[in-house]
């Protein structure tokens, strides 16, 4: 073998050797460019904003659409949030019993109660909750086990990119 066979071989074996070793990170291809990152949503690396209907609903979903916290018509502490998608989009475009303030501002997620909640800061809007049953404004969402950094960066993109029912 000629020593340019030697280097092509070689090069080859090491660019292979890279194309291995990123694919087994904590990324992995689900097919079409969608990706899903260790602990987080699913992002379409085609789209680089979240879709409301396929990251924001599964959140929704899994972590406020449970019997004991949003799901019931009965006590569901001032937001429905059923399974059904178009249910939850028209519950995020009302505004808080509690507070008053929008539970989302298309375009500004530092204005959206839903952000304000997820992220433990509604101690900060306590004079808006003053008349209510709830005048600290309740506790953070989900209470006890707050969402991963990731999964809160889904909610604020979307919001922030518009809130579009998509």
């Amino acid at each position: 073998m000629s020593k340019a066979s030697v280097s092509v071989c070689a090069a080859v074996f090491v660019s292979l050797s890279l194309v291995i070793a990123c694919s087994s990170s904590t990324d992995s291809t689900l097919g079409n460019g969608t990706t899903k990152d260790a602990g987080t949503s699913v992002v379409d690396a085609r789209r680089p904003y979240p879709s409301f209907r396929d990251d924001v609903v599964p959140l929704v979903q899994e972590s406020c659409s449970l019997t004991a916290c949003h799901a019931s018509k009965e006590s569901n502490l001032g937001i429905f949030l059923a399974y059904e998608s178009p249910q939850i989009y028209a519950e995020f475009k009302k505004k808080s019993p509690t507070s008053g303030e929008p539970f989302v501002v298309a375009g500004d997620a530092a204005k959206s109660y839903l952000m304000v909640k997820l992220e433990g800061k509604q101690a900060d809007l306590a004079s808006s909750c003053a008349a209510s049953p709830y005048p600290t404004c309740g506790v953070a969402m989900p209470p006890e086990d707050p969402l991963p950094a990731a999964k809160l960066d889904t909610f604020r993109k979307w919001i922030t990119e518009g809130a579009k029912d998509n």
